[in-house]
């Protein structure tokens, strides 16, 4: 995956990006830099690269299309690993930040319609390099909290107005 992405003068990484890259392969999820330096730094506390170096690796590796650069919300910038020759497209909660990642590109080509980007070119002469597609709303989760939630409060309010009613007083 990494060596067909380095080209040119560029045959390798340096130790601080390579330190970077691995962290973010075992983490499984999106992390933002201080999240990787501080894994980094516990993981080897000796040899660890500071924060300048793992934001010039994320930049490098991002350059590079092996990681993306989310930005959920208005939080810190958050990466994550690409697969050879995908990008990421996310559905992203704005109640409890929950971020989802989409199976398929919603911008590609169909039998119908050709892509997105062919589009762009065609209409603008404009020619996309990347793209980042980050869908804000409320996940299903949090909708049914809400729902249960606004059905004890309307239980609640039915029944004190009915423990009010002077019909409910015994005498």
């Amino acid at each position: 995956m990494i060596a067909s992405k380095l080209t040119g003068s560029r045959k390798s990484l340096p130790k601080g990006a390579r330190m970077v890259l691995d962290s973010l392969v075992e983490a499984k999820e999106m992390l933002s830099a201080k999240e990787l330096a501080f894994r980094l730094k516990l993981k080897n506390p000796v040899s660890a690269p500071g924060l300048t170096t793992v934001y010039r690796s994320l930049e490098l590796l991002s350059r590079l299309g092996i990681i993306q650069e989310v930005r959920l919300n208005s939080e810190e910038k958050r990466y994550e690993l690409l697969n050879p020759g995908e990008h990421n497209h996310h559905l992203v909660c704005k109640t409890c930040g929950q971020s989802t990642k989409i199976k398929s590109c919603l911008l590609g080509a169909t039998s119908e319609s050709p892509s997105f980007e062919k589009e762009l070119l065609n209409e603008y002469g404009f020619k996309v390099s990347s793209h980042v597609l980050e869908v804000f709303g409320t996940c299903k989760l949090c909708r049914e909290r809400t729902e249960n939630k606004e059905q004890t409060e309307n239980y609640d309010a039915i029944t004190l107005q009915g423990a009010n009613d002077e019909s409910c007083i015994s005498r």
